[in-house]
């Protein structure tokens, strides 16, 4: 009876036992796959989210300080007399300034936010050139060598810009106040950039006070 009882011992797990013991190790790696997924998933997605409010916050910065920092330079021009040396249109901005203090480069310089379209994708582009008051003069000649444009943001719905006359400046939150272009002979009060990227959420419109009205 004993060696009956030993022998069915030693015999190991029945057939049944091991397909139950298989079927519950599958489950378990099943869970175990999907919690490694959700895990990656969530940490790219934080990822994702961290990169795209640094990149917010630096483009915006520039933006703010930069655009900010315009100078109020009256130039002459041939055909139209008197014009102020800060243009723009809904989707292009020209205004002058000195480079950012990150750039080590001394003098005054043209800037030029614009969008960049390659078939169906808009970046965002900034050109510089440095600054003559006539554009007619030799010193206008040397200094139109090119420099490379720096790309600010790639891929992108569509990037709108709209300027606050100084006359209006109480009206701020009225839609019907904002201009689509500003040709006039003074600075305006405040310079709005909405940006929409490729695939995102719009950002929160970006409401640009220039310093000499500040």
């Amino acid at each position: 009876m004993m060696t009956a009882h030993k022998h069915r011992t030693s015999a190991g797990f029945t057939l049944i036992e091991v397909l139950i013991a298989t079927t519950l190790l599958g489950v378990m790696m099943l869970l175990l796959f999907g919690s490694l997924r959700i895990g990656v998933t969530s940490w790219d997605s934080g990822e994702d989210k961290m990169a795209r409010a640094s990149r917010l916050f630096l483009v915006e910065n520039f933006l703010r300080n930069h655009i900010g920092s315009a100078l109020p330079l009256v130039e002459m021009e041939e055909s139209e007399g008197v014009a102020i040396s800060l243009r723009g249109g809904e989707d292009w901005l020209e205004y002058v300034s000195t480079m950012p203090p990150q750039v080590k480069a001394g003098g005054l310089y043209r800037f030029r936010l614009y969008v960049a379209r390659d078939g169906q994708h808009n970046d965002l582009k900034v050109a510089m050139r440095p600054y003559v008051s006539n554009p007619n003069s030799r010193e206008a000649t040397v200094a139109a060598e090119p420099i490379e444009d720096v790309l600010l943001l790639e891929n992108l719905d569509q990037i709108k810009l709209s300027y606050l006359p100084e006359n209006l400046q109480t009206a701020q939150t009225s839609n019907s106040t904002w201009l689509p272009e500003w040709q006039q002979s003074q600075l305006p009060m405040l310079i709005q950039v909405q940006i929409e990227p490729e695939h995102e959420e719009p950002w929160p419109p970006l409401v640009i006070a220039l310093r000499t009205h500040r």
